[in-house]
């Protein structure tokens, strides 16, 4: 996601085992980065516009 030159925007904790963050150009949030954790694995989400 650096490379292509999206920034961190927001740091997030929003509970045991779950983290948010917006991530974004120019300082405006497109991309969400959702991170939950399920036992010994992670599942991790990101969405935003195509």
């Amino acid at each position: 996601m650096t490379a292509g030159g999206y920034l961190q925007l927001t740091d997030e904790p929003i509970g045991p085992g779950n983290y948010a963050a917006f991530l974004g150009r120019a300082g405006v949030p497109e991309v969400q980065y959702l991170a939950n954790q399920e036992g010994d694995t992670t599942l991790i989400t990101l969405s935003g516009r195509p």
